[in-house]
């Protein structure tokens, strides 16, 4: 919890800074927050595993992760935006298998997975609306769930001690793109596209485990808390 709250401090330090210590009505002018739901994309040995799959018989069936997240944005000098959010990334997926010459046996399951994130962010303007940068974080907790044909159900929760101790990096940094349309001067709608640069094993060697590469598309909107 530490480690979450620390950098809220920071952010809420800076923007105050920017407020020169007037008023709290002049603090709030640099603050916005945004709700947003975020959709979940993968990189391409995670993408040639599940073609794999589907190429050795196995029917798969890809439904998009989509998740709420949550972002606290300060403007700075010279329109500079950062900020921390908290998003998960994850998959959802079915399998089946029928009968055929070679698998005796058919089989279904479904399986989710989910992992959780506190980030930070740092981005440039560079036309009006538009602002490109960078973003990373750290893991905080996680879950998978494996359903079975005729089976019980598995649900493991994965914490940071679990999630290190099997020589996972804890960390995840990518390039950040944003754009923002004023729908007046309190709401605004963002959009934001996220591409993963980290891998979580260096060894590259968890295919069907879970993705070693996360990217991102968020849709949100935006409240300013001050006028501009």
């Amino acid at each position: 919890m530490k480690k979450i709250i620390l950098p809220i401090i920071i952010l809420i330090n800076l923007a105050f800074a920017q407020s020169g210590g007037k008023s709290l009505e002049k603090y709030l002018e640099n603050f916005a927050v945004v709700v947003g739901m975020n959709q979940s994309f993968y990189g391409k040995d995670w993408n040639d595993a599940v073609e794999d799959l589907e190429n050795d018989g196995t029917d798969v069936d890809h439904n998009p992760f989509r998740k709420l997240n949550f972002t606290l944005i300060s403007e700075h000098k010279n329109g500079i935006l950062g900020g921390v959010k908290y998003l998960s990334y994850g998959f959802d997926y079915d399998f089946e298998r029928s009968n055929d010459d070679y698998y005796v046996n058919s089989f279904s399951s479904s399986s989710i997975f989910e992992l959780k994130f506190f980030k930070l962010f740092l981005t440039y303007p560079l036309i009006d609306g538009l602002y490109l940068g960078f973003e990373g974080g750290y893991f905080i907790e996680g879950q998978s769930k494996l359903k079975m044909q005729n089976g019980p159900n598995e649900t493991d929760d994965l914490d940071r001690d679990i999630w290190t101790d099997s020589d996972f990096s804890e960390f995840d940094y990518g390039l950040l793109g944003q754009y923002y349309y004023n729908i007046n001067e309190k709401i605004l709608v963002t959009v934001e596209g996220y591409y993963g640069l980290s891998k979580f094993s260096k060894d590259n060697d968890i295919p069907m485990t879970f993705p070693n590469v996360f990217h991102y598309v968020n849709l949100g909107i935006a409240y300013k808390f001050g006028k501009k």
